[in-house]
């Protein structure tokens, strides 16, 4: 059993694991649930791009995300079981189901060439 705890102090970011993982004779039962969480008012994004294209000929590009905002708020749960005799045979099979809720995503894109 254990636990993975990782959150931003400076903003709203954040991704929690609690696990548990049972062996009994050839078999092995896991279990995961993960929670992660964002959420990001007026964030800044600046981009300079340099490519040289297959013709040899330079192109450049800036972009800049202004007054970005994402809300998100994630949960998956895993079910992980394997059966293994390992001169005979191996049966592995995983049940995942994820749900989201995403409220908004918002941003303000300016490019320049």
């Amino acid at each position: 059993m254990g636990f993975n705890l990782t959150n931003a102090l400076t903003t709203k970011l954040g991704s929690n694991d609690v696990y548990a993982s049972v062996n009994r004779g050839k078999s092995q039962l896991n279990i995961l649930y993960e929670q992660t969480y964002v959420n990001n008012k007026a964030s800044e994004y600046n981009e300079d791009a340099q490519y040289l294209l297959h013709d040899g000929s330079e192109y450049q590009i800036s972009r800049k995300i202004m007054n970005g905002a994402t809300q998100n708020y994630g949960n998956t749960l895993q079910l992980k079981y394997n059966l293994a005799d390992s001169a005979l045979y191996v049966f592995q099979t995983t049940l995942t189901t994820d749900f989201c809720n995403q409220p908004y995503t918002s941003n303000e894109v300016w490019f320049s060439e």
